[in-house]
């Protein structure tokens, strides 16, 4: 809390997303809520928590078993209506990741989503990621320097993504590491 706590104080974003959440409780969102007054928080099903500056207006969970879960978390930001999904896709060595992340990427176009946040257990380089390059702009080339976001053991990998709508430009991607987590936290700047 004390991470997240400075973090929000020092970058003030408009959206903060996180995934495997599971020790978050509602005493948690009591602290935030009180200490940041201008955004909303939740915690969401499949362990996952949103902080919004602005108003959620709709949240829809969607589970595929043994595969994956995703928050779309319809909300309203100081500069228009945002549909952002959040998702953390599991990992198991007999998984058809071809099949998971068509599936994702199915969800977030049907539902025109415009921002694309979370764990993919599933690095960068995948070719299964270039499907989404059709409508989604990934911050993989907005980043600064070393790109793994989970840098503990090997190999190393960038299983953590950002992607934006088209019609939104990435500008820069940042990564910061604590050790409260063997993922890498992830800024993103948009317009």
């Amino acid at each position: 809390m004390a991470i997240l706590s400075k973090n929000i104080n020092k970058i003030q974003p408009d959206i903060i997303a996180l995934v495997e959440t599971e020790h978050a409780t509602q005493e948690d969102i009591v602290q935030l809520s009180e200490e940041f007054p201008a955004y909303e928080f939740r915690i969401l099903d499949g362990y996952m928590m949103i902080g919004v500056k602005g108003h959620i207006k709709n949240i829809t969970y969607v589970i595929e078993e043994y595969s994956h879960d995703i928050n779309f978390v319809e909300m309203e930001i100081a500069n228009g209506p945002l549909l952002v999904a959040l998702t953390d896709t599991f990992q198991k060595p007999t998984m058809d990741k071809r099949k998971t992340l068509g599936t994702v990427l199915q969800l977030v176009s049907e539902r025109n989503v415009d921002l694309i946040v979370g764990d993919f257990n599933t690095p960068y380089e995948s070719v299964h990621f270039r499907n989404f390059e059709t409508d989604y702009n990934s911050f993989h080339d907005y980043g600064q320097g070393f790109s793994a976001t989970w840098p503990f053991g090997i190999p190393l990998l960038e299983i953590d993504q950002i992607y934006t709508v088209k019609t939104l430009s990435p500008i820069l991607l940042q990564k910061f590491y604590y050790n409260v987590s063997d993922h890498a936290m992830l800024v993103g700047y948009f317009k």
